[in-house]
């Protein structure tokens, strides 16, 4: 894998600058800026990760960061289950609906469905009773910080990482007309990447549990016991 510090040397050879131009304390920036924007919101396998929370009787409403694990966002929940079945996701319109003054129940029972709150809560409909769900989330990649550091995408995207950081390095040497260039190569090969994933994923005879799609273009289709 390409650590941290050879893809800075690499930035720097294809820039052709020196420490006395960029500092790597900004090339490093530009490649987390870069392995951020190519992760985004996708479902990467590698990604994938299992937690689970525990219900309160007749509470509706959870923080998953302290719920299920702290890398964990509520917009980047796939799927969830209660008591061995797949619950369906809905729009947080559809759980308004349903729950118009945030109500909390005096009693629990199975839910039927989830949804996503902003960006920190999941909600459950009707409300359950005390248990424990169980929940596949897309978790945050960790950042590179430490020259040994290597990305979690697979290696043959380190190039387009590297892509991605050059914008900001002839950004910041005044050289825009290379820096529009390495952006429209980035964009276009990020979006690319994402593109064939879904394609990957929707080709895949295993469907995702509900019958709407999560809160993602890019929907987990891996049965639980793949992750689980």
């Amino acid at each position: 894998m390409t650590t941290v510090s050879i893809m800075r040397a690499n930035v720097r050879d294809f820039a052709d600058v020196d420490s006395s131009d960029v500092s790597d304390a900004f090339i490093t920036r530009a490649l987390n800026a870069a392995y951020m924007e190519l992760i985004g919101d996708a479902s990467w396998p590698f990604l994938l990760a299992r937690g689970s929370l525990t219900t309160s009787n007749g509470v509706l409403e959870y923080n998953v960061a302290s719920g299920v694990a702290a890398d964990c966002e509520a917009h980047r929940i796939r799927r969830v289950q209660f008591l061995g079945v797949d619950l369906r996701y809905v729009a947080p319109e559809t759980y308004y609906h349903y729950n118009p003054l945030g109500a909390t129940a005096n009693t629990g029972g199975p839910p039927r469905y989830w949804a996503v709150l902003e960006t920190v809560t999941l909600a459950f409909w009707p409300a359950p009773a005390a248990g424990t769900a169980r929940v596949i989330y897309v978790r945050k990649p960790t950042l590179l910080t430490l020259d040994a550091h290597t990305p979690e995408s697979p290696e043959r995207y380190d190039d387009v990482i590297e892509t991605g950081a050059l914008v900001k390095v002839f950004q910041k040497m005044g050289d825009f007309e290379s820096a529009e260039v390495k952006k429209k190569e980035f964009t276009d090969t990020v979006t690319g990447i994402h593109r064939d994933l879904l394609r990957t994923q929707e080709t895949s005879p295993l469907v995702y549990g509900g019958s709407q799609d999560p809160p993602s273009l890019l929907p987990v289709r891996w049965p639980w016991e793949d992750i689980l």
